[in-house]
């Protein structure tokens, strides 16, 4: 990170940054448009969670390196257990857009930032499932160095996202 810079982590930051502001990325539950068995059920509204969902191979993102957890991954694990779903087969991929690839072809459900995926829901590639007990929001944080030169727009950047409008249950 350059003197000046910004960035989003939705992990926990170094000593040597300092948090400007917080907020949170809602997940939504995603498939492909036509997806077979069980989720194709779930994504028409026509079964309840857990059984729609057993047996199915999910997306997500590995832990960092040297890190021993990924947010996502581990809202991904909690919400699976909560539907006693807990032996989920989980392939970690590294890659937001890979992962949306992956599922669009079908190798798997996924957990994706709502605000990710307005074109492949608009273009039809991928296809929400109405699911509200497998949404997630993921804390994340606007970072800069501690102490160092902050720009003019780096620094209203900052005011701007410290009062933004939060969702109701959005992490602050």
């Amino acid at each position: 990170m350059e003197d000046g810079d910004v960035g989003v982590r939705a992990l926990e930051v170094a000593d040597e940054v300092e948090v400007a502001a917080r907020g949170g990325l809602r997940g939504a539950l995603v498939c492909p448009p036509q997806p077979a068995g069980n989720p194709r059920r779930l994504a028409a509204g026509g079964t309840d969670l857990a059984a729609g969902l057993a047996g199915q191979r999910w997306l997500g993102f590995p832990p960092p390196p040297g890190a021993s957890a990924e947010p996502y991954a581990v809202a991904l694990r909690q919400l699976l257990a909560a539907h006693g779903l807990g032996e989920a087969d989980i392939l970690p991929i590294d890659s937001l857009t890979a992962q949306k690839r992956l599922a669009e072809a079908g190798f798997g459900l996924a957990i994706l930032p709502e605000s990710s995926l307005d074109e492949e829901l608009r273009t039809g590639t991928l296809r929400a499932i109405d699911a509200p007990a497998l949404t997630a929001t993921i804390a994340v944080a606007l970072i800069r160095r501690r102490g160092a030169f902050q720009s003019g727009a780096a620094r209203a950047l900052a005011a701007a996202l410290t009062y933004w409008p939060q969702q109701p249950g959005a992490p602050r």
